[in-house]
């Protein structure tokens, strides 16, 4: 039941997968983006071409 899982406690950095770049570089990028609105704007990109 991982769906259930991911409901109750969200995705923290450090259960990502193995395969995955060190938790603490994917974080950084993430907060990164989300500071200078990049997250922001493929949001906006992905949600222009769906309409």
């Amino acid at each position: 039941m991982p769906f259930f899982y991911l409901n109750k406690t969200g995705c923290q950095w450090r259960y990502l997968p193995k395969d995955f770049p060190h938790y603490t570089l994917i974080s950084y990028y993430y907060h990164k983006w989300v500071d200078n609105h990049t997250i922001e704007q493929i949001n906006t990109a992905i949600h222009q071409q769906l309409r």
